[in-house]
């Protein structure tokens, strides 16, 4: 649906009809509510400068460019669990994160300026569950970010958040959970009955920057999930009751498991239906 449009008297002609305003504001595009890129990163930068800006803004990825040429993104899920199971296990933190940011850069499929609603739909359908700062690009270079939690924020839709559930993988440890993040791109992962989230494990890492990363343990992380919806809830009423900008994903019942709602996957259902 487009964005939301303020209702009352104030917006009508006498006759009823919307006034200019409002056609204006009914005709704009969701890519207008793009921002001009700002806080991009080199190829060069690293791990370190990704996870303060990642905990200090609650951004689920960066966007990587090489002068002002899209390069391609870093995700939190991708850096935490890189770092937590690092190789070499006597290394301290500090210098781990101390790698350049090349190590978890990913090309993932960019907005084109210019794109009509269905089309940036489609490409937030097809992004990794961990993207929510998405690039708009023109001749290969980065001239906008359209965010995903604003978009959330701006409209919503009467669709069951159930069909846009996937399955959320379900593993037995800790470290198969922290696998699952990096190869998957996922910000939680189900271990037995609990979660693990990916901001969690980045926080540790952070905290315990100075030590051994062998010695640092994950396991008192997991928690029971909260906020899980019934299959057939609608977008509006998650959106309703969640803050689009502080939660990572959304939890969704799913026969004998949970099913995860990534949040360029709904983006995409609320800019096109």
């Amino acid at each position: 649906m487009r964005p939301r449009t303020p209702e009352g008297p104030r917006f009508l002609r006498s006759d009823g009809t919307p006034d200019k305003a409002t056609r204006i504001h009914k005709e704009a595009k969701w890519l207008d509510f793009a921002h001009p890129p700002e806080a991009l990163h080199s190829p060069n930068s690293t791990l370190r400068a990704a996870l303060l800006e990642f905990l200090a803004t609650h951004r689920l990825n960066i966007i990587v460019v090489d002068g002002d040429k899209y390069v391609g993104v870093a995700t939190l899920p991708r850096l935490a669990a890189t770092v937590a199971l690092w190789r070499e296990r006597e290394a301290p933190i500090y210098k781990i994160l101390l790698e350049g940011i090349k190590r978890i850069e990913e090309k993932v499929a960019p907005v084109a300026d210019g794109m009509g609603d269905k089309e940036v739909a489609e490409v937030l359908s097809s992004l990794p569950p961990s993207v929510d700062e998405v690039p708009v690009v023109k001749e290969e270079k980065v001239v906008g970010v359209l965010r995903v939690r604003e978009v959330l924020l701006r409209g919503s839709v009467d669709v069951p958040v159930g069909s846009l559930a996937e399955p959320l993988p379900s593993v037995g440890s800790v470290g198969e959970a922290l696998m699952e993040m990096e190869n998957k791109d996922l910000p939680v992962v189900m271990v037995g009955d609990r979660v693990l989230d990916a901001r969690d494990v980045a926080r540790r890492i952070w905290e315990e920057r100075t030590e051994e990363i062998g010695r640092v343990r994950f396991e008192d992380l997991l928690t029971e999930p909260y906020e899980v919806f019934k299959e057939n809830v609608t977008i509006k009423e998650v959106l309703d009751s969640l803050d689009p900008l502080k939660v990572d994903y959304v939890l969704v019942e799913r026969g004998e498991g949970y099913g995860v709602v990534p949040l360029p996957k709904l983006a995409a259902k609320v800019i096109h239906p």
